[in-house]
């Protein structure tokens, strides 16, 4: 999981079912979503209703590849994942997700896609990210492996493609430096390049989650040009509760 990751962002609008059926009924003339890959996501926190974070945060569940969000309604998006099942997987484990002092509402959109309409500059609320090379499950061996390990958010991240000459240490304080919580960090034992950073929460570790995957910042030479790959880690997670 060395790599960083890609998300989108695309044109439409369109409802889900999770927002009473009012935003449902007033868009549901688009289309009826058959294939279920567009979700609405919503009650976002303003920190990360932006497209970028929107696709770091369902991108660890499934390739993002389109991302809108909607002008009259910030906290809302929606989002169009590659296939059905990456879909359902992030309804799965990050519908009812807390961030942000919120909870996350993941719903099937009735929009059937979110790129069969040509995209526009929009104050950069829509991305289309359907050719990005940063999508975790593009490799099938990549995805299998990455699938047997997924869960709901967790306390524990996993931080990989550190750059050389970086410590768990110094990606702590990297993340401290951005505002986040960090209790406590290790090394991943037998594996260079990786650490377990320790967050007070699922919730606080789901939003660096967002923020901080592919950061790269300009002054560091990584081995993948993608920047920092984070993800949630449930055998670090284990292990601390063990103890």
């Amino acid at each position: 999981m060395g790599g960083g990751m890609g998300m989108g962002g695309g044109m439409g609008m369109g409802g889900g079912m999770g927002m009473g059926g009012g935003m449902d009924g007033m868009m549901g003339d688009m289309g009826r979503g058959q294939n279920n890959v567009v979700l609405l996501v919503s009650n976002l926190p303003d920190e990360v209703a932006t497209c970028d974070l929107v696709f770091n945060m369902l991108g660890a569940y499934g390739d993002v590849v389109c991302v809108k969000i909607l002008r009259n309604k910030r906290d809302c998006a929606l989002v169009q994942m590659a296939k059905p099942h990456h879909a359902q997987q992030v309804r799965n484990y990050l519908d009812q997700a807390k961030i942000g002092g919120k909870k996350l509402c993941i719903s099937n959109s009735r929009v059937d896609s979110l790129l069969n309409k040509r995209l526009i500059e929009d104050e950069g609320l829509q991305k289309d990210y359907s050719n990005s090379r940063q999508h975790r499950f593009r490799n099938q061996g990549q995805a299998m492996k990455i699938q047997r390990n997924l869960g709901p958010p967790t306390s524990v991240l996993h931080v990989a493609n550190i750059p050389d000459g970086y410590s768990h240490l110094d990606i702590k304080e990297m993340f401290i430096e951005r505002g986040y919580t960090v209790k406590d960090s290790k090394d991943c034992e037998g594996k260079s390049h990786m650490c377990y950073l320790f967050m007070p929460g699922a919730d606080e570790a789901l939003m660096a989650l967002a923020a901080m995957h592919n950061y790269a910042p300009d002054d560091l030479k990584f081995k993948n040009t993608n920047g920092l790959c984070v993800s949630f880690s449930k055998t670090a997670n284990k292990s601390v509760h063990q103890e």
